[in-house]
């Protein structure tokens, strides 16, 4: 999208990706102005001209040159052989202050000067892809594949009509640049997803946060758990990536990267010492949370399950076992205190395993597999139980299997066609909520137990792809979701108007509970404020009224951060793997708003 200098018009390329249109809009009046057939290519930036009403779009090996006046748009066929150039990607645009020229970023790590639409002159600026630019009063910000931030100020005097002020480089390809201040530039690692601010007068770079990336769309993030009774918790994906974070800062506290792993499953050891990684070629791995943080990517363990796909972890209430459910139809139980021996292999499953529990004493397992079978462990004996109703009076000490008396509300039939559509559940016994999250991107919050087959719930959107994972937070208070083709975590607050009995806090006061988590992973859990040097734009650029975008209701549990990742593919309804789902003008809640079904009066 991109405003026109005077800031009437908006124009926005739209539709099909490869075969999309380009509209453009009296945004005040909320009427469309014009459109017409845009391009068949991928579209890398769309950018009116501050001179005058023509829009230059740029995409996946064309240029293409608009003009808007009369309720219509026309186009003016780019001229570049004539020019001495050649037909490639081109990325980005920004225009002279003086003469309205525009300055393409190009494959080949040139400029592209286009006086019109003819190409005029080629400036060499990057060596390597000119990934991104960012348009200054006085000049322009460019990012390349070589790893360089530059600093270009526009100078008539000179043949290329700028002149290079500063220069940084930060030892990855800079995907994206948005000045701050004179000297202070965030930016965006290409395909790394890294995030970070550099400071180009001390030349110091600070990163931010981490986020998963990907180069094709098969890449995914499916890990997703939390570290008990701390700040913390813990990501792994299909890019080799396992990132702490944490939920108080909203930043990354340690990541590392291991590129020949797809990891699919993570969780912790109770104390957190140990972060547990399943991938899927059936490999589990075991490393220790300081080495993380150290960024150290070597494995204390590595233990056998076969050779399939391994997508439920799940550590013991006393913490002392391990028990991982395999793709191979089997569990595997480990014992943690004995140097993670072990102890059992249980077969009965007739298809993959999808989800497993342990029970409050740690003498019983309750598991999921793909041909919807929900089948019962007795760990003592290493042996599976037939008769399921003795296991009624069970207590579990959690619930992400998503069958089960407790759970058989979230199967909504006149939605999932199969029983595969739903992807993860998670229950907060305390609060006496259930959320599942399945492949239409839905988040589902319902009461728990759901006592009908068909019980209340609310089905809220944000991720644009698959939701494969749902977590709440060690003190109840936060939700995570984590979307698999968008690569993204959603961060949810739970907030509720109104105090209850039993209203969200656990009955062991969680500073007790602390002390069976590891003093080091107790201490990495506090949130550290930002750096000082780090400041920036504090005022919103635009303010509206809640008249325009709904107020907020009440008792409800709402999006409080999300975490971006990219997939490289610039598909899948979002660009460059951000994604928001915020729409202006409107009073719904679809706008990753979710409400706490626990209160109301609809219940």
């Amino acid at each position: 999208m991109s405003f026109s200098a005077d800031g009437t018009m908006l124009a926005a390329v739209g539709g099909n990706p490869l075969d999309s249109l380009l509209l453009v809009f009296d945004w005040e009046k909320e009427k469309l102005i014009a459109h017409r057939n845009c391009s068949s290519k991928r579209t890398y930036s769309l950018n009116f001209n501050p001179t005058d009403n023509s829009i230059v779009w740029t995409g996946k090996n064309e240029i293409k040159f608009f003009n808007v006046s009369n309720r219509n748009i026309s186009e003016d066929r780019a001229i570049i052989s004539s020019g001495g150039g050649d037909l490639q990607s081109f990325y980005n645009c920004v225009f002279s202050q003086t003469n309205g020229n525009a300055y393409v970023g190009c494959y080949d790590g040139n400029l592209y000067e286009f006086k019109g639409n003819r190409l005029s002159n080629q400036i060499k600026i990057h060596k390597g892809a000119v990934l991104c630019s960012y348009q200054l009063k006085n000049g322009f910000v460019t990012g390349g594949k070589d790893g360089y931030v530059r600093v270009w100020q526009f100078d008539p005097k000179t043949k290329t009509g700028f002149t290079k002020a500063n220069e940084m480089n930060v030892g990855f390809p800079v995907g994206s640049v948005a000045p701050s201040s004179k000297d202070l530039i965030y930016i965006w690692g290409h395909k790394t997803s890294e995030f970070g601010v550099i400071d180009m007068l001390s030349k110091n770079y600070t990163k931010l946060m981490d986020a998963h990336a990907g180069k094709s769309a098969s890449i995914e993030l499916w890990g997703l758990d939390v570290i008990p009774d701390t700040n913390l918790f813990i990501s792994a994906g299909d890019d080799g990536r396992i990132i702490i974070w944490n939920k108080e800062s909203k930043r990354t506290v340690a990541s590392i990267r291991s590129p020949k792993l797809d990891f699919r499953a993570v969780t912790t050891t109770l104390d957190g010492e140990y972060i547990i990684a399943s991938t899927i070629r059936g490999d589990v791995f075991v490393y220790s949370t300081k080495g993380v943080v150290q960024g150290d990517d070597t494995p204390l363990e590595s233990l056998s399950c076969g050779s399939e796909e391994i997508i439920a972890l799940r550590v013991s209430p006393d913490g002392t076992q391990l028990a991982v459910g395999s793709k191979n139809n089997k569990l595997y139980i480990f014992d943690i205190n004995r140097g993670w021996k072990k102890n059992a292999v249980l077969e009965g499953h007739t298809s993959y395993v999808t989800a497993l529990d342990w029970s409050a004493d740690g003498k019983f397992i309750q598991s999921t597999s793909g041909d919807y079978e929900l089948l019962y462990w007795d760990i003592e004996n290493s042996d599976r139980v037939t008769m399921p109703t003795q296991m009624r009076d069970v207590q579990w000490h959690t619930q992400t299997c998503p069958l089960g008396w407790g759970v058989r509300g979230i199967w909504d039939m006149r939605t999932y066609n199969d029983g595969t559509d739903i992807n993860a559940v998670a229950t907060c016994f305390e609060r006496k909520l259930l959320v599942s999250v399945d492949d239409f991107g839905d988040v589902n919050l319902l009461r728990y137990p759901t006592l009908i087959n068909q019980p209340p719930r609310l089905s809220y959107i944000g991720h644009c792809s698959h939701t494969t994972n749902v977590k709440f937070s060690s003190d109840n208070m936060h939700l995570f979701t984590a979307g698999g083709g968008d690569l993204t975590i959603f961060q949810w607050k739970i907030v509720r108007n109104q105090q209850t009995t039993g209203s969200g806090e656990p009955t062991v006061p969680r500073n007790v509970r602390r002390k069976a988590t590891s003093k080091y992973v107790s201490d990495i859990s506090e949130p550290e404020p930002l750096p000082q040097s780090i400041t920036g734009r504090r005022s919103a650029l635009y303010e509206t009224t809640s008249n325009n975008y709904g107020s907020k209701p009440g008792n409800e549990i709402s999006q409080h951060q999300s975490y971006h990742g990219i997939n490289g593919n610039f598909t899948r309804q979002f660009t460059g793997g951000m994604y928001r789902n915020f729409s202006l003008n409107t009073n719904k809640t679809r706008h990753s708003t979710l409400r706490d079904p626990s209160f109301g009066s609809n219940f």
